[in-house]
């Protein structure tokens, strides 16, 4: 009976070790798990293929702020620097790829505006030759015979009435046309005016980012040399701490010393006092 609980005892050990060993593996597989990502954001970056690279720096950066959060005591050190480096990238990419959106806008909205103005141009010219047209027909009209018979409408005056009829139709299109597009015109130089905002915008976030890009690298720089410094002192310490084993080492060969020149001296002081017994 006890045999047995001791083999169950044996058994819960191992599982308990076998669980602790997994669970000390997963922060390690989520982090080797994000660094792969992150490489292979850098060589997709290289390729020029920015969209998917971003994509990549960020399921790294999310792998690596997992590990920070369910495991703070693993590693925090590789793991922060890793997570800083991710979003890092992260601001640098969206930063290009925000500027390349304002560029296509705005070289879109100057190409509207453009088409449009051409086609206002078009129309007016459309329009002014409707109106010579009109002129014209005006002009020819009081040629017709005045008194006409009343039976009968002559032929030439039913076909300027119907050209009158249909230019001044054609013209209130137009100018319907004309009024239309330059609304459209109105939009398209606010949207241009707002998309210069957002573009100023746009450049005022760049350069901060460029500020605290610069801020970033000045904080790593400094980092480094602490870490030098750090490095630099851990070996003094450990050269003082050699130093310090040679002396104990030398201490105690000198007490071994003195102890024999005290034993010496007390065996000097016996034959001594033992020569003074026989002189007398």
């Amino acid at each position: 009976m006890r045999a047995q609980f001791l083999s169950l005892s044996l058994i819960f050990i191992l599982l308990g070790t076998a669980f602790a060993s997994l669970a000390e593996e997963a922060p390690g597989e989520l982090w080797i798990s994000g660094y792969s990502k992150y490489m292979e954001g850098l060589e997709v970056e290289k390729a020029g293929n920015d969209a998917l690279a971003l994509r990549l720096f960020r399921d790294a950066a999310r792998d690596m702020q997992t590990i920070k959060s369910e495991h703070p005591e693993w590693k925090a050190d590789v793991v922060t620097f890793r997570l800083e480096k991710c979003h890092r990238k992260i601001d640098v990419l969206n930063t290009k790829l925000t500027e390349r959106q304002s560029d296509l806008s705005k070289d879109k909205l100057i190409t509207l505006n453009q088409t449009l103005q051409t086609q206002i141009s078009d129309l007016e010219q459309q329009v002014a030759a409707a109106l010579e047209k009109a002129e014209a027909a005006r002009s020819v009209a009081p040629l017709v015979p005045v008194e006409p018979p009343t039976h009968i409408v002559p032929e030439p005056i039913v076909a300027d009435d119907k050209a009158l009829t249909e230019l001044q139709s054609e013209n209130d299109m137009l100018k319907a046309e004309v009024s239309r597009l330059k609304e459209h015109v109105a939009a398209g130089e606010n949207a241009l005016k707002e998309a210069n905002k957002e573009i100023a915008k746009g450049e005022k976030l760049r350069k901060d980012i460029r500020d605290l890009n610069g801020i970033a690298a000045d904080l790593e720089a400094n980092l480094s040399a602490m870490a030098d410094e750090k490095a630099a002192v851990r070996a003094q310490v450990k050269q003082l701490r050699d130093e310090r084993r040679e002396m104990a080492d030398k201490l105690e060969v000198l007490s071994k010393q003195v102890s024999a020149l005290q034993a010496d001296s007390a065996a000097l002081r016996q034959q001594n006092d033992a020569l003074r017994q026989q002189i007398k």
